[in-house]
């Protein structure tokens, strides 16, 4: 998949949505949680743990598609969104739907050496303990992993 294809087209491109384009696509949801400030707080919390998160999936509110995008570093993170340094299209917290953490990830092999599986495990209960200590967060936790909420319905 290309860098392109993984960005979400309309935060490259920030006049495709307006502000009553996000108040629309909102007003679905029956309970919202994270503010931007808030975003910031646990998103830079989680970048200066020493958890070592490597792997998750982020959801947005106008889309259906899932992004497998790391978490990002406390360089990547903005007051309101999530910086334009390379790693991460610059995109305001608050289409953030939700981002799960898996417990265990493994990626399919590199065809020229398919020996080599990368695989890896996150600590879950950790994150949920460092989310605790830093906000008042939604989270749920199951066999999967931990998945963490900005809106649900």
């Amino acid at each position: 998949m290309s860098d392109s294809e993984l960005r979400p087209q309309h935060y490259l491109y920030r006049d495709r949505h307006t502000d009553e384009d996000y108040a629309r696509l909102a007003a679905q949801f029956g309970a919202s949680y994270m503010s931007s400030a808030k975003w910031f707080k646990v998103l830079t919390a989680i970048a200066q743990s020493r958890l070592h998160l490597q792997r998750a999936t982020w959801k947005f509110i106008d889309s259906d598609r899932l992004f497998p995008w790391p978490p990002p570093g406390a360089h990547e993170l903005e007051l309101t969104h999530l910086a334009d340094c390379g790693s991460f299209p610059p995109i305001e917290y608050k289409w953030i739907e939700w981002i799960s953490f898996p417990r265990t990830w493994s990626e399919l092999p590199d065809p020229k050496r398919p020996q080599q599986t990368v695989s890896g495990a996150q600590d879950i209960d950790a994150l949920a303990r460092l989310l605790d200590a830093t906000a008042q967060t939604q989270y749920i936790i199951d066999d999967d992993g931990l998945t963490l909420f900005a809106y649900r319905h």
